[in-house]
């Protein structure tokens, strides 16, 4: 048979698919090992390139299903972690439109999500939207969209961690409330809403 196939030796994770003797692909073993495995010997090149194509579109849409079973994912997020597995960009973009078309990816209701747990982490709708800048498949447009009615609540949010955090607040210590101040300004509250919602005049 033309396809060989080696796990590899410092990842035996990883499946080497071998085309009569030459590296073609890598890909993840546990995903593709028992497939390949079936696949018929004394297949042409061409034959053999059309049932990979179709077994490995399979495998996508079936890991794709699997992943977004376990949690909410964005689309590119998706997509990075398919080709993480050796399965083919051009592949991996089509499982994901198709999730995308079915409904199973939803980014926008994703990146509100991400937000809204940032929020609840006492960070400031800015502070969140630095750190979601940094991840991989949100487009920007989309995340000034979700930035700008996040800001809106940064009042609410602050109020609910200084209401959860209470019991640590010394509102008679004035070198502590400063200090407690600075720390809200660098979670990305504005020196105006902390200063309003700790009810009383704070020297920046």
């Amino acid at each position: 048979m033309a396809l060989t196939l080696e796990i590899k030796k410092n990842d035996p994770k990883t499946l080497i698919l071998l085309w009569k003797g030459e590296r073609w692909r890598e890909v993840s073993r546990s995903l593709f090992f028992n497939d390949l495995k079936n696949i018929p010997p004394g297949l042409s090149w061409e034959e053999f390139f059309a049932r990979f194509t179709a077994l490995e579109e399979k495998i996508a849409h079936r890991y794709a299903i699997y992943l977004l079973s376990q949690r909410n994912y964005l689309s590119g997020v998706l997509e990075a972690k398919l080709i993480g597995k050796g399965i083919g960009p051009d592949t991996a973009k089509q499982a994901v439109a198709i999730c995308l078309a079915k409904g199973y990816v939803n980014d926008a209701q994703e990146v509100q999500r991400l937000f809204a747990k940032e929020a609840k982490r006492g960070q400031s709708a800015k502070a969140a939207y630095f750190k979601l800048k940094q991840t991989k498949g949100i487009s920007d447009a989309e995340l000034r969209q979700h930035f700008q009615e996040a800001q809106m609540t940064d009042a609410q949010n602050l109020q609910q961690w200084l209401k959860k955090n209470a019991s640590k607040i010394r509102r008679d210590d004035p070198k502590e409330m400063r200090k407690l101040a600075a720390k809200l300004c660098r979670r990305g509250f504005s020196f105006e809403l902390v200063q309003q919602e700790l009810l009383e005049p704070l020297e920046p």
